[in-house]
Parts: C-alpha cells; structure tokens; sequence
C-alpha cells in the first residue's frame, strides 16, 4: 500500500560501502536540545515587552482619567 522508503532505508543505501560514514562529518547541522537561553528567547524577553506595554497602556489609562463607573455615569 505505502511504496514510499522510510528514512532510515534512505540513509542506509546513501552511506558508502564499509561503514565509513559513521565518523564522518555530514552535511546537515546538528540540532542542539532547547537551552535556557533559549528559553529565555522564546517567552521571557516577549513577556516582559508585553508586559510593559500593557503597564504604560495602564498608566496612560489612569492619567486620562479612566473609564467612569455606573455610579460615576449615571450621576452625571
């Protein structure tokens, strides 16, 4: 039903003849496992922005005077 080669019959008949390839370099880089920093890349710095922009959002709404409550509404 599937005719497609798994990945691993693909690197077997690619590797040359008499196990050469085990110590050699290829040409795909290798992926390194998440890291701190990375971590710190991917959620911190863009929470700390988001953060920060939602303060300045917050303080420029208390300087305006912010939005009015029912009582504030109505007894005007």
């Amino acid at each position: 039903m599937n005719d497609l080669p798994m990945p691993s019959d693909v690197k077997r008949s690619a590797a040359p003849a008499g196990g050469a390839a085990t110590g050699a370099p290829t040409d795909q880089p290798l992926v390194e496992p998440p890291s701190v920093k990375l971590i710190v890349r991917l959620f911190l710095i863009p929470f700390f922005i988001v953060a920060a922009a939602v303060g300045v959002m917050f303080l420029i709404g208390r300087l305006a005077g912010g939005t009015p409550s029912f009582e504030q509404a109505s007894s005007d």
